[in-house]
């Protein structure tokens, strides 16, 4: 028991374990994971973040950044590449409600979802995604005896700063506007299609009417001076 306390043996076990934590320690090298030749992010360094967040209905904004009393972080090598696997506003969506969804309003409620962003290898980049939120309620035609859908789509514009010196930072600003989108399907009855065809009828006619009226204006002009040349 002496012996493992003694300064030699502490001593060797400190070096001995600084050696794993060298050897173990991930790489920091960049690489190009997907072969798209767009540099992804340092291998082996990384974390997944996910979650659920309730915000008021106010603009607002989420920020990520590596901040700690007891380290020190090099700014020059930090690397906030990221990749958007999911990002939604409001409630989940059945899947009874994904089909009741038109095709563009299903799309606006993930617009950067599998969305990668990349930094640059020499100098610190600061990611900023600008997101303006809307609000959708959509009625299903009664023969689909579904019930409506409210579903919150988003346009996103997204913005890279470099700047040196300048913590890098992922920075979400969104903003949910006080509007309100509606979507329903109204089947139009059959004597509006008689309207409007008696309409177009009617107009044709009309349009016919005036044109023959402008011809035979045109011919009897043209058949009085036509005579008036013969008298003279």
């Amino acid at each position: 028991r002496n012996a493992r306390r003694s300064v030699p043996a502490i001593t060797g076990w400190a070096e001995h374990f600084v050696a794993q934590l060298k050897n173990n320690a991930p790489k920091t090298r960049m690489v190009d994971a997907d072969k798209d030749g767009n540099v992804d992010s340092h291998h082996g360094v990384g974390c997944m973040v996910s979650g659920l967040l309730h915000v008021q209905r106010a603009p607002g904004m989420l920020v990520m950044q590596a901040v700690s009393e007891g380290h020190d972080f090099n700014w020059e090598t930090m690397d906030v590449s990221h990749t958007i696997n999911h990002l939604s506003f409001g409630p989940f969506l059945s899947e009874s409600a994904w089909t009741v969804l038109p095709p563009h309003i299903a799309a606006a409620v993930g617009t950067l979802d599998d969305h990668k962003f990349s930094s640059d290898q020499h100098i610190p980049t600061t990611h900023e995604h600008y997101v303006k939120v809307v609000r959708h309620e959509v009625t299903p035609p009664a023969r689909w005896r579904a019930d409506p859908v409210i579903s919150y789509g988003y346009v996103a514009h997204s913005n890279n700063i470099q700047k040196v010196g300048e913590v890098p930072t992922l920075r979400l600003n969104y903003d949910i506007l006080p509007i309100v989108v509606q979507f329903s399907e109204k089947k139009q009855a059959f004597y509006h299609f008689i309207t409007n065809l008696c309409a177009i009828i009617g107009g044709v006619f009309t349009v016919a009417g005036i044109v023959a009226s402008v011809v035979d204006k045109g011919l009897a002009s043209l058949k009085k001076k036509q005579e008036l040349g013969k008298l003279g």
